[in-house]
């Protein structure tokens, strides 16, 4: 009985020095975890404010504040996730719905499809219409391309961009219309 006594004090000894050493870990380590999570924080904030910085440099006389920034760049971005749905499964209507009324009108002129036609690297192909377009100028140039910022044109025209090795790859042109950012496509 008096083995079996002290074996459960000892057991218990045991336990709670473990546990106490496990609290004092945690303890140790929280402090260094809040100061690296301060410091991530301190870096995402100067990339951000440094992404801003370069989104409305471009601006002259007007002012974009961060917070629209932050809404605008959120926005676009998931009207191009939409776009990259639209493309994965070829849902031209989709991908209609986000285009201004302009580049509706001017990619549905015949001329303007001819001309576009004669440029690109399939030689030969014919484009009817604006369906004809999206399959074979608008998804191969866009399809799977990352955009990770903007750049603002003017508080309504924002360039949405690839930066690689501090140069900007437009991949789309936004212009904000009743409220909507939409697709303004590239002309001749």
């Amino acid at each position: 009985m008096k083995v079996k006594f002290i074996f459960l004090v000892a057991l218990g000894v045991l336990f709670v020095s473990c546990k106490t050493t496990e609290k004092a870990a945690q303890t140790a380590v929280q402090p260094a975890a809040k100061s690296k999570g301060t410091e991530t924080v301190q870096k995402i904030e100067i990339a951000e404010d440094a992404e801003y910085s370069r989104s409305v440099s471009a601006l002259s006389g007007t002012k974009v504040s961060y917070d629209d920034f932050q809404r605008d760049k959120a926005a676009i971005l998931t009207v191009i996730a939409d776009l990259d749905k639209s493309m994965k499964n070829r849902d031209y209507n989709l991908w209609r719905s986000y285009l201004t009324p302009g580049s509706i009108s001017y990619w549905n002129n015949k001329f303007n499809l001819q001309v576009i036609a004669t440029k690109l690297p399939k030689k030969g192909l014919t484009l009817r219409n604006l369906g004809d377009y999206f399959t074979h100028v608008f998804i191969p140039s866009r399809i799977d391309r990352k955009v990770n910022e903007i750049r603002y044109i003017a508080p309504s025209e924002v360039k949405a961009v690839e930066v690689q090795d501090n140069k900007d790859i437009i991949y789309y042109e936004f212009e904000k219309i009743d409220g909507r950012w939409l697709v303004k496509l590239p002309t001749l």
